[in-house]
């Protein structure tokens, strides 16, 4: 256990440490681009139905002055329970075959940069789960957001099909999984999007998860730029009642 705390750790760091990393931003270089994405998550269990959930992220452009950090703070209500995974993976989602998320997204530049971007997301979010076996799963989700940035106000709505499958070896439990979305936006400004990904949610202990994966966004027209990100999500798990085993949540937002 002790080994793959450290392992967790380390991996972390050195995606905070990569001169790699590039901004998460509509740009118009259509040039591809190579990412890393790295975010630290926290989830608080309210009862049986309620949870909170609390992101912080950052990203920074190694050859230019660009860089962002957000923050982002979710209530999550799940409904209509389902059968659960024999493996008793960490999250147990899947116990819900519904969930409502809503919130607030802030991103901001630092006060040095040199060009200075604020935004503001307002969003909701719905997950329905499919069991197509005890440890298989399919998920569908929508997001549809309201984002305010420079004086304006756009809206777009991503839809998100997801394949997960819990493993069980004899020194790890994980699941694997693949997705595709679709960013449609609703101003018609060009920037509709196609994004895949594959991934691994790691169960280091009772309250903590590390997730890494590869997404690959495709090109469109001359706003939207050919991206290969590598990212990662090291979340932590926590409940109202001690005496109650923490449980986490989905292993992708």
């Amino acid at each position: 256990m002790t080994k793959k705390i450290f392992l967790v750790i380390f991996l972390f760091s050195s995606i905070f440490a990569s001169e790699e990393v590039y901004a998460q931003n509509d740009s118009t270089d259509l040039s591809p681009q190579q990412e890393v994405w790295p975010e630290l998550n926290i989830y608080y269990k309210l009862n049986e139905n309620f949870r909170l959930y609390s992101i912080l992220s950052g990203s920074k452009a190694d050859q230019s002055s660009y860089s962002e950090g957000s923050f982002a703070i979710y209530l999550d209500y799940f409904g209509f329970k389902a059968p659960i995974s024999k493996l008793n993976f960490v999250g147990r989602e899947e116990r819900f075959r519904f969930r409502l998320r809503a919130g607030y997204l802030y991103s901001t530049t630092p006060p040095t940069a040199e060009d200075k971007i604020r935004s503001s997301t307002l969003r909701i979010q719905t997950s329905n789960t499919f069991m197509i076996t005890q440890k298989l799963r399919a998920y569908y989700k929508g997001k549809f957001d309201v984002v305010i940035a420079d004086h304006e106000v756009n809206a777009r709505y991503v839809p998100r099909i997801i394949l997960e499958r819990d493993f069980r070896t004899e020194y790890l439990t994980f699941s694997a999984y693949s997705y595709a979305e679709r960013f449609l936006d609703f101003q018609g400004r060009g920037l509709n999007r196609t994004r895949v990904a594959v991934g691994a949610n790691l169960k280091v202990s009772k309250i903590i998860d590390f997730e890494t994966y590869y997404l690959h966004q495709f090109s469109n027209g001359t706003n939207v730029p050919t991206v290969k990100a590598v990212g990662s999500r090291l979340k932590f798990y926590f409940s109202r009642k001690e005496k109650n085993t923490p449980e986490s949540g989905i292993a992708h937002q």
